[in-house]
């Protein structure tokens, strides 16, 4: 028997589930506050959702991506959150 790799772990496990439930509700109540901060919002979601995936680094880096994006927006910050996909 073979081990099985990280893409037949996540198909498994249900994984891009929850990280895409966590960013399309994060990106909602984002939207609700300021469409500024609606991806700031997606991504904090989208981290939240990457731990129900046991993926931690996932959720540290768009957790903290997330956050540093609202109170960028909350103090009137222009500097670039730098989102990306992961």
């Amino acid at each position: 028997m073979r081990e099985l790799n990280n893409n037949e772990v996540s198909a498994v496990s249900g994984g891009l589930i929850f990280d895409r439930f966590g960013e399309a509700l994060g990106k909602a109540i984002g939207s609700a506050v300021s469409s500024a901060v609606a991806d700031s919002a997606g991504m904090l979601g989208k981290g939240i959702g990457c731990i129900f995936e046991l993926n931690v680094i996932g959720a540290l880096q768009n957790m903290s991506q997330g956050i540093r994006g609202i109170v960028n927006w909350a103090t009137g910050s222009t500097e670039n959150t730098g989102n990306t996909e992961s």
